[in-house]
């Protein structure tokens, strides 16, 4: 099991092992697959689960009723949830006895009372064994921005949040053992950390033959996955492909968009908050620094990695997609700028690898804050600092040689970020020129990062 995933059973067995019942709320992204966790803290348990649809409350507490029975439970015609809730936890275990929800917004959101029901039972007396609760949802924006409005002052009754957040680059390695190292990286810029969505990828066929198969075809999963993003969450849906169509294409500033769109500041400000609340769409900041003269503010970028591919290589070019086959589509649209689209996810991986360092104890010292500068004439890919002012300064070049005069101009950005350096890591997967080799030798505070370094398990 992954780290994380480690972590997060750990979270979850600590509400299992002390002594009071429990409502803990299990969230993520629906293209994060958190099977694997649930069935691990199931494993050897006595639970209920019941998979929430999406149903009126009639045909919700029909269903239920129907699975009860299913399991032998001795329940009445016509149940409501108070007799179904009351016989779950009558079920005889020494241990805690874990109900586990899935969906449960579409019982919460159709009944008024599901919620006090379920809470009155779980912190009642009526039962003589612990009950514990997962009410697990894959609605993110909901859980985060709506479940209160939904729940009321029943909130307060959750006694704990999880949120499973998807796996980074170094598992993503562990699933593709036999892709090489770039291409790992070109695929972890269109999936991102959204576990389900690897599955699509085979690691026995090339780059091209996984994108034309799984994302150009218009009948293929990823390319339906890349539009229903947006159309599953979102209505007026022809604003927000406009404002992702223009920051996919550099647009990256509000008022950028405005002047390329005609639409007013105020509705696309409206309109990239709630691309934000979808964790659709990022907004960047700036790494502290004492510099203003110099920074980009307010810049904005598509954060999710298939919705980020589709609008950058597909949206614009959707009648030649339609009309040419997929492999002659790859070659014209999108074979030459692959490799600048993954660069701007390998300084994501490249700071996956800075925590390695950090969690293994070879990193040179603590770091308290990390971020990025966007200046307006170059950027740093990574800043770290210590809490007393450590700072390291990191580039990051994919299949590029890093040479010399890419550190001058690293140098040159450092100051006009009015930055000062103790340490640079600069990495590269197609190596360093002869010129950088001598000056990290001379200087002692360079380090350079190659591909057989950043390979690392």
């Amino acid at each position: 099991m992954d780290e994380l995933r480690a972590a997060d059973l750990r979270y979850l067995e600590r509400f299992y092992q002390s002594d009071d019942s429990c409502i803990v709320t299990v969230y993520g992204n629906k293209n994060i697959d958190s099977n694997e966790l649930l069935l691990k803290f199931l494993e050897n348990r006595k639970f209920f689960y019941y998979d929430a649809r999406s149903a009126s409350d009639k045909l919700q507490q029909k269903l239920m009723e129907q699975e009860l029975k299913a399991k032998g439970l001795l329940v009445p015609d016509n149940a409501r949830y108070e007799k179904m809730i009351e016989l779950i936890g009558s079920i005889e275990t020494e241990k805690p006895f874990i109900i586990v929800l899935q969906n449960f917004e579409n019982i919460v959101r159709m009944s008024g009372n599901f919620w006090d029901i379920l809470c009155n039972y779980v912190y009642g007396k009526k039962h003589s064994n612990k009950i514990m609760v997962l009410a697990v949802s894959d609605k993110v924006s909901w859980v985060e921005n709506s479940m209160v409005d939904t729940l009321g002052d029943g909130v307060v009754k959750i006694s704990g949040f999880l949120k499973i957040k998807g796996l980074g680059f170094k598992s993503l390695r562990r699933k593709f053992s036999e892709m090489s190292y770039t291409d790992a990286v070109i695929t972890y810029s269109i999936l991102g950390r959204y576990t389900r969505l690897w599955n699509y990828f085979d690691e026995s066929l090339s780059m091209k033959e996984n994108i034309c198969k799984n994302i150009l075809d218009p009948f293929s999963a990823l390319y339906q996955e890349a539009k229903n993003i947006i159309t599953d969450n979102l209505r007026e849906t022809s604003v927000y492909n406009t404002i992702l169509c223009e920051l996919s294409q550099g647009n990256d500033k509000l008022n950028d968009i405005h002047l390329s769109t005609g639409f007013p500041r105020a509705k696309i400000a409206v309109y990239l908050k709630n691309l934000m609340e979808l964790e659709i769409v990022s907004k960047a900041y700036s790494f502290s620094s004492a510099d203003r003269e110099n920074t980009r503010k307010g810049v904005y970028r598509i954060s999710d990695p298939l919705v980020k591919f589709f609008f950058k290589f597909l949206y614009p070019n959707e009648s030649s997609l339609r009309m040419m086959p997929a492999d002659k589509f790859y070659d014209i649209f999108i074979s030459a700028g692959l490799s600048a689209y993954a660069a701007d996810c390998f300084k994501g991986v490249c700071m996956e690898y800075i925590d390695y360092l950090v969690d293994s104890g070879r990193f040179p010292f603590e770091i308290e804050q990390h971020g990025e500068w966007v200046g307006k004439l170059g950027n740093i890919d990574i800043i770290a600092q210590s809490e007393v002012g450590d700072t390291l300064i990191g580039q990051c070049m994919f299949r590029e040689e890093f040479g010399y005069d890419d550190y001058e101009w690293l140098l040159t950005c450092t100051s006009k970020a009015k930055l000062s350096a103790d340490y640079f890591y600069l990495f590269s997967t197609s190596g360093f020129d002869q010129n950088l080799i001598k000056e990290s030798e001379l200087s002692g505070k360079i380090r350079l990062i190659d591909l057989d370094e950043l390979s690392y398990e």
